[in-house]
């Protein structure tokens, strides 16, 4: 069965709403996420949220 994964400056600014949307988010840079994202598919234990080690700086 296909997982819709999503990343970018959207699901950044945008993360619960993107969670309803999507089987995992990624936040930050999805690189450093990619491998740990194959392998929890791979073994039926996908995540619902990856974040790598960076800073959201989110203005009002």
């Amino acid at each position: 069965k296909a997982k819709h994964v999503a990343g970018g400056t959207h699901v950044d600014v945008f993360p619960e709403e993107c969670q309803k949307q999507f089987d995992a988010i990624v936040l930050g840079p999805g690189e450093e996420s990619f491998i740990n994202i194959i392998n929890d598919y791979r073994s039926s234990s996908l995540k619902k949220v990856y974040q790598s080690d960076w800073r959201l700086v989110q203005y009002s």
